[in-house]
């Protein structure tokens, strides 16, 4: 007997038992019969009044039985995959999780669910169950998007030591190439948003989609930030959401007429019962998740989700302001007390009273630097005993580490900036959290970022730059502090030198709305034609492809607007009308598994024409990085309308120094129309007013710059972005080449993409799904030679034991590092 019927015939016996036992109780009370020999006939087993009591409590026995199956099947849901996955925590869920968890876990279909929670309550954790459900139970693959490289890195760490050998986890970045296949065994793959676009497509043209069985996509209201990432992801959601809707027709598409035909009139009909629209069972799940939108019926509508939020937060956060000496309430701004200043700095005195560890959130990447460096010399000429020897020691090893000496490290403060390497970014964030570092001095990038164990936060006024500090970036901010393990409070403390601003803190407190950046003028043409590919590759109306954005939620739009974008498209030759049909071509179908915008199709398209139409040397170094060269999406709009000559000779506001295009072989001078003479008369002309060209040149030459700087092991953080925008765009160029039968360029570029990549020390992704492979032993490996788990396994373990150095107990965990790479490579 199953659960079900067990718990029904469980309840109805007790509720028989309580009527009976209350009948008999009324008839020891009743008078004896005057003949005790008179025939009692039964009463019927059920009254009328026991039928309609019974009757009630059979109604609640209902909610209470389906209460029970849930928490069972919930049960044993999370027995399988702790029994599969010993190492995660399910015994740790906060009440808010295991509601969801009840409601959500056994659904009898999958539904979208928007999960929003403030910083640290859970969410993360709670998408860690999805995903093993996922991969263990459904036996399916699980994408899990997040808007940054730091944030994959982080997220590998964890997973790693989550999954059991029957499941495979594969993080990719922009440094990353895509896997040549899909892996028959459910795969965890963790990806950043022009990843997560790429491979969801990749998976369509490989018709594997439908091993997908769920999307985590975490930081969902960056789809609103007004630069070029918000647009990308609010996009691929809007490709994720069309996808769910017409699988089905996808499925159908490829099945043979004749088989459609032999459907029985019953099945047809089964089909097609009770089953409108929104009653369909997803082929994958959404999982979205934020801790900083306030309007969420627009995104429960965009996602078509069932919409959870929570207040809880683990650790409480204590939000003050200061201003002039006098400590206040954030909340309703009375005075909380006086603070006695320990320095004539009235902002160094905070820093040096405030609990650490400390995260210091200032303006500008100039102040990171000024004001760590006042901090350290507080330190230094205050307190000589701030740390013992172990720990200036543990300081003296990070020091010697970074590239960028930042010599207030001794003193436990650092600056932290988009002004430093990446690689020197990773060490400083891990000493950190190692409490080797007790002050961090950021930019409000940190905010975003990787989760950083801070008990304390300190921002420095209400500005980013030149900007106004938001509702969502106050949030961000003041989110990271009480997130170490043994803090039972955290405190925020907002910084501010005049009481005038304390009407501008009211903004602050208000509700925030995350509104589509999409059609802003900068990325309306890229949007329009985006959905115009989204709609031919799906055949499906234009109206649906735009009714899937959030835009589409917040502002009414009139389709007709975009008929010349239509018109556009056949231009280039991306779409093409057949049989009364709009079709993607060939070179349609590449751009969309390229990611590209029509604009950067148009402009390589024409690139490669033009090689092969003069002859040009394609393979040769300056031609590569002609083809490297990352432009605004803004200029690729140029070559959209006019042929490449045409485009070139366009003026463009970008600032060019034309001394160094001369540096440029003949080769590339001519291929753009340039000649060295031109150059020089530019420069003495100084238009800052410059032709596309000229950029385009000079961009080359910086690149060019870059990777040599990068073989010397010079490269500096310009150089390194560079490098890294340059590297994200030959893997869309790859793709491309292999969509369109360019082989030879195709094999020249994944040449450079791997030389190039091979030298680049941060890119240790690769590196971190190995287990016990942290960010230190990641870099110790990349230094040493080895950028894979393959790499490792090649060497031996002998060899291993002799060029590695991990520190105390080397041969131990050169041994443990060796068996992670062999489990890796056997998955």
């Amino acid at each position: 007997m199953d659960l079900r019927a067990r718990v029904l015939e469980n309840l109805i016996d007790k509720l028989l038992q309580q009527d009976d036992k209350k009948n008999t109780q009324q008839q020891c009370n009743q008078a004896e019969p005057v003949n005790n020999y008179t025939q009692q006939f039964p009463n019927p087993v059920f009254t009328l009044d026991q039928a309609l009591r019974l009757q009630q409590h059979l109604n609640q026995s209902k909610i209470q039985e389906q209460e029970v199956i849930q928490k069972h099947d919930a049960a044993q849901t999370i027995s399988l995959c702790q029994s599969l996955s010993p190492r995660f925590a399910f015994n740790s869920l906060y009440e808010w999780q295991q509601n969801l968890l009840l409601q959500t876990l056994t659904a009898p279909q999958l539904r979208n669910i928007l999960i929003s929670a403030t910083t640290a309550s859970g969410k993360t954790h709670l998408a860690s169950i999805f995903v093993l459900k996922t991969l263990i139970q459904q036996k399916k693959s699980c994408m899990f998007v997040v808007p940054y490289v730091a944030l994959v890195d982080e997220l590998t760490i964890r997973f790693k030591e989550l999954l059991p050998s029957s499941c495979c986890l594969c993080s990719l970045t922009g440094l990353k190439p895509l896997p040549q296949f899909i892996n028959n065994k459910p795969t965890l793959f963790i990806v950043t948003i022009e990843k997560a676009n790429l491979l969801i497509k990749q998976m369509v043209t490989l018709k594997v989609v439908d091993k997908l069985g769920l999307v985590v996509v975490d930081e969902i209201h960056t789809s609103c930030d007004k630069n070029e990432r918000g647009q990308k992801l609010e996009l691929l959601i809007c490709y994720f959401l069309v996808l769910q809707k017409y699988m089905k027709k996808l499925e159908e598409i490829g099945k043979n007429k004749e088989a459609k035909e032999q459907k029985t009139e019953a099945a047809v009909q089964n089909e097609n019962i009770g089953h409108n629209e929104g009653q369909k069972e997803l082929p994958f799940q959404i999982i979205a998740m934020s801790a900083t939108i306030d309007n969420h019926v627009d995104f429960k509508n965009w996602l078509n989700a069932d919409l959870f939020q929570s207040n809880f937060r683990q650790v409480q956060l204590q939000e003050t302001i200061f201003c002039r000496n006098m400590l206040y309430n954030f909340a309703d701004q009375q005075k909380i007390k006086q603070v006695q200043l320990i320095d004539q700095n009235p902002l160094l005195s905070l820093l040096l009273t405030t609990k650490k560890p400390l995260i210091v959130f200032v303006a500008t990447k100039k102040l990171t630097k000024t004001l760590s460096a006042q901090f350290a010399q507080l330190i230094s000429n205050n307190y000589k005993n701030e740390a013992d020897d172990i720990k200036i020691q543990r300081r003296t090893n990070l020091l010697n580490q970074l590239t960028n000496k930042i010599p207030t490290i001794m003193q436990g403060v650092c600056q932290h900036s988009s002004d430093l390497l990446q690689a020197d970014r990773q060490l400083i964030e891990e000493a950190f959290r190692e409490n080797v570092v007790h002050t961090l001095v950021a930019t409000t990038t940190l905010a975003a970022g990787v989760n950083l164990p801070a008990k304390s936060v300190i921002i420095n006024g209400l500005k980013i730059g030149i900007s106004q500090i938001d509702q969502q970036y106050y949030r961000q901010m003041t989110g990271r502090a009480g997130r170490t393990r043994e803090s039972k409070e955290g405190y925020s403390i907002l910084y501010l030198e005049d009481p005038k601003q304390f009407e501008e803190v009211k903004q602050l407190q208000l509700p925030y709305k995350c509104e589509s950046q999409i059609f802003q003028p900068d990325f309306v043409h890229n949007t329009t034609n985006y959905l115009l590919l989204l709609s031919y590759q799906f055949k499906i109306d234009f109206r649906i492809s735009l009714s899937q954005t959030l835009y589409a939620h917040q502002n009414t739009v009139q389709p007709q607007e975009f008929a010349e974008n239509v018109h556009f498209l056949q231009k280039i030759g991306i779409i093409q009308a057949q049989n009364g049909q709009i079709q993607l071509t060939q070179l349609g179908k590449a751009s969309n598994d390229a990611g590209f915008f029509s604009g950067q199709t148009n402009y390589y398209q024409q690139l490669i024409h033009r090689s092969n139409q003069f002859g040009f040397d394609i393979f040769s170094d300056d031609m590569i990085y002609l083809f490297l060269v990352y432009l605004p999406l803004q200029m690729y709009q140029k070559f959209e309308s006019t042929t490449l000559e045409e485009s070139l000779e366009q003026e463009e506001q970008c600032h060019v120094n034309y001394e160094e295009l001369g540096q440029l072989n003949e080769f590339v001078l001519k291929f753009l129309f340039s000649d060295f003479e031109d150059i020089t008369q530019k420069f003495l002309q100084n238009n800052q007013n410059n032709k596309i060209k000229y950029y385009i040149l000079y961009k080359v030459q910086l690149l060019k710059q870059a990777i040599n700087a990068l073989k010397k092991g010079n490269k500096s953080v310009s150089e390194d972005e560079l490098i890294k925008s340059s590297l994200s765009l030959c893997g869309q160029l790859v793709i491309f080449c292999e969509s369109m039968s360019y082989n030879n360029f195709k094999a020249i570029l994944q040449q450079k993409q791997q030389e190039i990549r091979n030298l680049i020390e941060d890119d240790i992704t690769d590196l971190l799904q190995i287990r016990y492979v942290g960010v230190f032993r990641a870099r110790v490996l990349k230094h040493t030679g080895f950028n894979n788990a393959q790499d490792i396994v090649d060497a031996g373990l002998e060899r291993l034991k002799l060029v590695l150095n991990f520190g105390e107990a080397n041969d131990a965990a050169v041994q443990r590092v060796y068996d992670g790479a062999l489990e890796v490579i056997s998955k």
